[in-house]
């Protein structure tokens, strides 16, 4: 191949020629891969909603006294359309028992499978929980200094307050004594002794 006069050689173009067409396949190939990556995670996270939606209904539903689920749905919809519902004792069981109920479970099981999954990411390992970190510990002592002081005697809900200041102030130190000890680093074998070593004083 001439090049303003330069030639290369036969085989060093036979190797460009190859290369490129090597990059273009892997490009193609590429593509389709990254978009069957996006329909998977779509078609997942469709998933996800209606087996959200599904048991949210079923923990509506539950209970002593029957509701159809029809009568859910009306309750519901004219009661964010601000209509009168016209069910008596059937919307107050739905708005005021069972949708509190399930949505109470419902923040609170995502809160907890979240808060597993940092951790797991964190630290590499499926069968990492907050107990390794002294967390755990931490929330229990911060609850029990709580009722010891007679904080909570005043105010009950000051318990779930306490424990979460705990866990929190258990938290910065094991990070704050991983991070000085690894020299502004965080390694995952200094945060699994020094969190252990914590959650034994906190007990």
């Amino acid at each position: 191949m001439k090049n303003g006069g330069f030639s290369l050689p036969a085989g060093l173009t036979d190797n460009l020629a190859t290369s490129s067409a090597t990059s273009a396949g892997r490009t193609s190939a590429a593509a389709p891969a990254r978009g069957r990556g996006r329909a998977r995670l779509a078609a997942g996270f469709a998933l996800v909603l209606l087996a959200s939606a599904a048991v949210l209904s079923a923990a509506v539903l539950a209970g002593p006294a029957h509701i159809s689920l029809g009568e859910v749905v009306a309750i519901v919809w004219r009661r964010l359309l601000g209509q009168a519902t016209g069910f008596g004792w059937r919307e107050t069981v739905v708005i005021g028992v069972r949708m509190p109920r399930a949505l109470v479970g419902f923040v609170v099981g995502g809160g907890l499978a979240v808060s597993g999954a940092a951790l797991q990411g964190l630290f590499r390992n499926p069968l990492a929980e907050p107990g390794v970190l002294g967390i755990s510990s931490g929330a229990s002592l911060g609850a029990v200094l709580a009722i010891y002081f007679h904080v909570a005697r005043r105010a009950v809900w000051t318990i779930p307050i306490a424990a979460f200041l705990g866990a929190a102030v258990d938290a910065i130190v094991v990070f704050g004594i991983a991070a000085r000890r690894g020299r502004g680093r965080l390694f995952t074998g200094t945060l699994l002794l020094v969190g252990v070593a914590v959650g034994a004083l906190n007990i």
